[in-house]
Parts: C-alpha cells; structure tokens; sequence
C-alpha cells in the first residue's frame, strides 16, 4: 500500500502516472457544494431521486481516487482500480434507500466502492494463481517428455509418455491444449 506521494510514484508506472495526472485534472472541474447542501443531496438520493444519485456520485469521484491509492502495488492497475470504485459509487447511489440517515451514505459508498476494488485485486489474483498452475503443468509435462524423448532418441507419443506412470494421458492432452501444441518432444501427429 502507498502511503507517501513519492511512494505512490513509485509504485505507479510511467502510464498510470500519466492517467492519475489527467483524471485528477478532470476532476478538478468539479464543484463541490457545501455540506448543507450535500446533506439536502444525499437525502434526496436516499429518497431515489435519480439526479440526486447522479450529482452524488459526481461529488464523490475524487474520494473514488482517494480509496484506490491505498491499493496501489497489489497487482492491479490504477486505472482498473479507479473503473471498479467508479463502478461500485454509481451503483451504490442507487441502493442508499436502505439507509437510515445522511451521515451514513459516504461510509456506505466507501465500503462499496473499496470491496469492489479488493474484489478486483483477488480476481486478479486468482487469475494469476491459475495462470501459475497452468505453467506449472506445462512445464512439468514437457520435462518428463523431454527426458523420455532423449532417452529414445526421437520424440515421444503422449501415449508412450503416460506409460510412464507419472502423468495420466488426460494431463499430457490437456499440457498440449494449454501449450498450443508446442512441446516439441510430443509427436502428436502419430495419433
């Protein structure tokens, strides 16, 4: 997590400094009224006044930036983090009926908006724990073929592979699958 400036500029590449730079700007246009009228805002919002919602999240965007910042070096973009806070204020704008008072909106929408970008940061995750076990698999199958096809002398058919006993021809296909066909020591052309 960045907790600095500089340690946010450190973290963030060339490109998303770049964004943030940009998107804080744009965010600058915006004209936040007083707290009075924030209040008369987010009770009409709560009420299910759609324009009301609208201005709200307008209102909210710089915190949107605020919360992503804490994210920063876990894996995902800036950017992506600020497109799943953006996602999580406009769609939680429009379910403040279930609250009881106007103090609550902003805690309300902040945890929206900051499950939202963890959400993104475990799919993120996930995705490259899977990514990893796939490799995993690959390289494991294309080992033992490789050692299999030297010992011939000529590559090695999935099936005579599976022989082996280490790897279940389901494995061995689904390696082949996951690597485009390009372990070199699998004849895959004699089946």
């Amino acid at each position: 997590m960045a907790g600095t400036n500089e340690e946010l500029h450190a973290l963030l590449s060339e490109e998303e400094r770049a964004f943030l730079k940009d998107y804080e700007e744009t965010l600058k246009a915006i004209d936040i009224p007083s707290e009075d009228v924030l209040t008369a805002i987010k009770i009409q919002a709560m009420a299910g006044e759609r324009g009301a919602q609208q201005d709200l999240a307008t209102y909210y965007l710089p915190k949107v930036v605020d919360l992503a910042r804490l994210y920063v070096g876990q894996g995902v973009m800036l950017e992506d983090l600020i497109g799943a806070g953006n996602e999580a204020l406009l769609s939680g704008t429009r379910l403040l009926m279930a609250l009881e008072r106007p103090d609550e909106v902003e805690g309300d929408l902040g945890n929206r908006m900051m499950r939202a970008m963890e959400a993104l940061i475990e799919e993120d995750f996930s995705n490259k724990a899977a990514e990893a076990a796939v490799l995993e698999k690959v390289n494991r199958v294309k080992e033992k073929a490789d050692e299999l096809a030297e010992d011939l002398r000529r590559k090695v058919t999935p099936e005579e592979l599976a022989a082996e006993g280490e790897l279940t021809l389901e494995e061995i296909e689904e390696a082949v699958r996951f690597s485009g066909n390009q372990i070199e020591s699998l004849d895959i052309e004699k089946r």
